[in-house]
């Protein structure tokens, strides 16, 4: 009786430690929330990837690495971190992210296009990130402001107050300007008639 009770007892406890691993094993990631991001958070290893639609960005800058780091190359990390972060937001167009809104319409260019591609510049907690090509127009590109600490971004093209404080001015702001200039001769003129 002693046996057999010794038995049930040494299997379940072998059970019980091999049901206890089959759950770690197979929970060994999770998800979190945070204001409006989710990420994804490996137990074992402390990494932890940005979630943004069907795209995970491994977020490349624990706290141990950047001890590490010195100044300069934590400057690059961390713009490295900011192009990252917005070529996945869809700040350009609700329907896909920066970068594929990007690519499509750079493969829908004519003639002459030389690609200078993603670009950033910190300053404090925050990035300046820009794509820009060069075309028979010019100079063009695509600008993003990226706050690190609240980690959103915001589009500077069309923006006149971002505009400024970057000393960007987009086609399209300059195009506003050129209509109003116009608009603002013909008024004039009709006046004078």
């Amino acid at each position: 009786m002693k046996k057999n009770l010794l038995a049930i007892v040494l299997i379940a406890a072998v059970l019980s430690i091999s049901l206890v691993y089959f759950y770690l094993e197979n929970t060994r990631y999770y998800m979190t929330v945070t204001g409006n991001r989710v990420y994804r958070i490996d137990r074992r290893s402390g990494k932890m990837w940005l979630v943004i639609k069907d795209k995970e960005v491994l977020i490349d800058s624990p706290e141990s690495d950047q001890k590490k780091m010195s100044l300069e190359e934590q400057k690059k990390q961390l713009e490295k971190d900011a192009i990252k972060f917005v070529k996945y937001q869809d700040t350009i167009s609700s329907v896909e992210n920066n970068e594929r809104y990007i690519k499509n319409l750079l493969k829908n260019k004519k003639g002459l296009l030389v690609v200078k591609g993603w670009q950033a510049h910190t300053k404090d907690k925050t990035a300046f990130v820009s794509f820009t090509w060069q075309d028979s127009s010019g100079l063009q590109g695509y600008f993003f402001e990226y706050d690190m600490r609240l980690q959103f971004t915001r589009l500077i093209n069309g923006d006149p107050d971002l505009e400024k404080k970057y000393g960007v001015e987009s086609l399209a702001f300059h195009k506003q300007k050129e209509l109003k200039a116009l608009l603002q001769r013909f008024l004039e003129k009709d006046k004078n008639h």
